[in-house]
């Protein structure tokens, strides 16, 4: 008979990367938003099986996505349509008409 394990069993970040598929950011992430509990071992930072499998418990089902369609697709540029130059000519013409609306208010 083997005895009961006396220490909780402890997932290294690269563990849990590997099993539950996420990336070490995403991991950090949900530690620092405490979606997902962990513990130090001295510099390490272990997550708690218990607490693995609770977390992968709390997520939705899988192929089912909380987002709704969008009503229409996103806008889309047209090829060819290019926004005018401002040329040095039209920058000052610009500035002119500025001017002369200045002295009609005079």
């Amino acid at each position: 008979m083997s005895e009961p394990q006396l220490l909780p069993q402890l997932l290294s970040i690269a563990d849990f990367c590997r099993e539950f598929k996420t990336s070490r950011s995403n991991v950090y992430c949900m530690i620092r938003d405490r979606t997902l509990r962990a513990v130090k071992v001295g510099k390490m930072t272990r997550i708690r099986r218990l607490d693995a499998e609770a977390w992968a418990a709390s997520l939705p089902p899988a192929g089912r996505s909380k987002r709704k369609p969008t009503a229409k697709p996103a806008a889309t540029k047209k090829p060819g349509k290019k926004p005018p130059q401002r040329t040095p000519a039209s920058i000052s013409a610009a500035r002119d008409s500025t001017r002369s609306m200045s002295s009609m208010r005079e």
